[in-house]
Formats: structure tokens, sequence, C-alpha cells
């Protein structure tokens, strides 16, 4: 008994670090634009070029290729969307992804400094909401 008041107490005390659910390194940075409900989709599509431009301005720096960027797709309405269950068609969404080598080919070095570097370049932007981020790992969330 003194053993499990004493475990309780010590767990209490030195509070050990454990994340159940740690963040790692990005293999994606996703980045979903979102404009006002009823926008055209020509000018959706415009305004995803232009984060895509700025994003690969972030990547790409000084015009060379990054070794670490395996691709950089971009798309507007159809399947722009946070939800991946969602293929709906929504004129006034866009998405940028882009998409690193796998982890055993990076060397050490670390891609959560893009997820940030991106944050910063796509600040300013009028007219349109931003959200950068990182695919979601681990267990998923079912929506009922």
């Amino acid at each position: 008994m003194f053993l499990l008041v004493f475990s309780f107490v010590l767990i209490g005390i030195a509070k050990p670090r454990i994340d159940f659910f740690p963040k790692a390194d990005p293999n994606f940075v996703n980045t979903f634009i979102t404009l006002p409900i009823g926008t055209d989709q020509a000018y959706t599509d415009s305004l995803t070029s232009l984060v895509e431009k700025r994003i690969t301005n972030v990547i790409h720096k000084n015009g060379k290729k990054n070794p670490l960027v395996e691709s950089i797709i971009s798309n507007a309405t159809i399947g722009a969307s946070a939800d991946q269950n969602d293929r709906s068609p929504s004129p006034n969404k866009g998405k940028v992804s882009v998409a690193f080598v796998e982890f055993g080919r990076r060397n050490g070095v670390n891609t959560r400094s893009y997820l940030e570097e991106v944050r910063t370049a796509l600040q300013g932007i009028p007219g349109i909401e931003v959200s950068v981020d990182q695919e979601s790992g681990g267990p998923l969330l079912v929506r009922q």
C-alpha cells in the first residue's frame, strides 16, 4: 500500500514528460485558402497561383531546386478542403501542398522550419483566409 501511494506522489512531483501524439517533421505542408462564399472560380485560381508562387520562392531559395522537395501541387475548387472526405466543388477554396522526400533521404535536415517560413511568407494577402499546417498523424477522429 505504501509503494502505491509513494508511486503516485513521485509521479506528481517529477511529472514525466510524455507526448502521446508528438509532432514529427512534416512530410507535407498543406496550405488551405478560403475566400468569401460566392467567389468566382477563376479568381480563386488566380489567388491560388499567387500563393503557389510565394511558397515556391520560400522552398526554392535563389531559384535553386531544393533537394528536400519532391513536388508542389496546387488545385482550386475540387479537393481543396481541409476535410479529406469532402469532394464537393467549392469555388471559393484553394489548396497548395508541398511534398518532401522521404525521411531517410533528408540527411537529418528538419522540415519544420519550412512550415514557419511558409506561414510568414503568406501573411498580408488581403481578402483571403490562409491556413498552413502539416499532415495530420495519429489516430483518426471518426465523426458520426
